[in-house]
């Protein structure tokens, strides 16, 4: 019953709404069961901010294998933008380094506290959990491309974008080395640079998908489920940031951690963005009389060559 659900690209609202409470328990239960942050205040909020942190990594790590179950039953990925998978892969593979460098380096953590006031970095398990995974589910849609429409290539604009960002990316390792000591390496400026990275892609990722929707006047091969939670796991990735900055009281947590605050915000504005192309502006009419497989391909198929 639960792929059948996921594989219906209409989303009622009775299937979201019980999808939505199953993420969310399931987030809760994570929170309880796994190790929590002892840096926070108090015996019960730590408790608190992991269930919400890994409620909003339940939700956004749930996000992509609807897309994934989607495109196998179609045998196509047509609906789905190329350029959107680009980005959103290589902009995992920077948030995946930015978080684990947070979480686990000692030297960046101490060159954090020196800097914000004494205090630890807001990345949270939770948050390494959920960039090493998206990482991984992100290629598994590239893949899908690749094996069922082979053809398809990414346009100019997003080639030289990447390429570009690569090469920000390699000088900020560069120039992450001091030069007057070969002992001395400044990796928190690098990281910010990944994160900042990271967010330039999601303020640009959703566009071509967006703007695929806006042409084909459809969200047909784009499925909803992805959409409805991701805003979930943006809107409670946002609440945990605020709600640990305020914790510790100290509102650095929310400057000083960049990507996640960027991530949440743009995440949920391009996710309204969606939910309004799918239910208002192109809504599924040809969902109640299903199309041919090969129309609804060649239709798709004339409008990526046009």
């Amino acid at each position: 019953m639960l792929l059948e659900a996921l594989s219906d690209e209409r989303g009622t609202i009775n299937q979201v709404s019980i999808f939505l409470a199953c993420v969310i328990i399931a987030g809760i239960l994570l929170g309880v069961i796994l190790p929590k942050d002892t840096e926070l205040n108090g015996p019960i909020y730590p408790y608190i901010s992991s269930c919400t942190g890994y409620t909003y990594f339940a939700a956004w790590s749930a996000s992509f294998y609807p897309q994934v179950i989607l495109n196998y039953q179609r045998q196509s990925t047509i609906g789905l933008s190329l350029d959107f998978c680009l980005l959103n892969v290589f902009g995992y593979a920077c948030y995946s380094i930015y978080t684990c460098a947070f979480l686990f380096n000692k030297s960046i953590r101490e060159e954090y506290r020196m800097r914000h006031h004494g205090t630890d970095p807001t990345v949270e398990p939770s948050d390494v959990a959920f960039a090493v995974h998206a990482l991984f589910l992100s290629s598994a849609w590239l893949l899908q491309i690749g094996w069922y429409n082979s053809d398809r290539r990414p346009s100019h604009w997003v080639s030289r974008y990447v390429v570009l960002l690569l090469g920000i990316v390699i000088l900020a390792a560069l120039g992450s080395v001091d030069n007057k000591s070969k002992n001395s390496i400044c990796w928190l400026n690098f990281c910010y640079v990944l994160s900042s990275v990271k967010v330039m892609i999601t303020i640009t990722k959703y566009v071509p998908q967006a703007f695929m929707n806006y042409k084909r006047k459809s969200t047909r091969g784009w499925t909803i489920w992805n959409v409805v939670l991701d805003l979930t796991g943006g809107l409670f990735s946002f609440i945990q940031l605020s709600m640990d900055s305020w914790n510790i009281s100290n509102w650095d947590g929310i400057t000083g951690n960049p990507a996640k605050l960027g991530i949440s915000l743009i995440s949920i504005f391009f996710d309204l963005l969606f939910l309004i192309q799918h239910y208002v502006l192109y809504p599924h009419k040809e969902y109640e009389t299903e199309m041919e497989p090969v129309a609804s391909y060649q239709l798709d198929r004339d409008y990526l060559v046009s």
